[in-house]
């Protein structure tokens, strides 16, 4: 039924998603909601219009005039993905480490701070860093 009712519509773009978020905060707000609803009701439009070159043209309006509010906003967006990813990976570390805490000690070299993974319960043992190829012993 839906696929039928839009078949030949605009569908959705950046611009109304910004329109429905916009409106959506100006709900929360007194007075002010009005607007919002009516922002509401224009992105609707803009969804179900079939007049699809002149929504094309307000999305590459759109598109112009928040240019320099996205270049500076595409940096901050990569680093904090940088970020999350970080943390996914830390977390991700943790769990397994969690895991073979019965069967192994993980140790920082005293040089490059690498973690190194050795067996438990072994005693002394020369250990020798991958990277940095330092050796140093450690009782573990």
């Amino acid at each position: 039924m839906w696929r039928k009712f839009l078949a030949g519509r605009y569908g959705m773009d950046n611009l109304t998603l910004v329109l429905v978020f916009v409106s959506v905060i100006l709900l929360n707000v007194n007075y002010v909601w009005i607007a919002g609803v009516g922002l509401l009701g224009y992105s609707i439009f803009r969804v179900t219009s079939r007049n699809i070159d002149k929504r094309r043209r307000e999305l590459q309006s759109f598109d112009k005039a928040t240019a320099g509010i996205r270049k500076l906003l595409i940096p901050v967006s990569e680093a904090i993905a940088r970020g999350l990813i970080s943390l996914y990976k830390a977390a991700v570390n943790y769990k397994t480490r969690f895991q073979q805490r019965k069967n192994f000690v993980f140790v920082k070299c005293t040089k490059c701070k690498n973690t190194l993974r050795l067996p438990r319960n072994k005693g002394k043992l020369a250990a020798t860093c991958p990277v940095c190829k330092s050796e140093f012993t450690i009782k573990t």
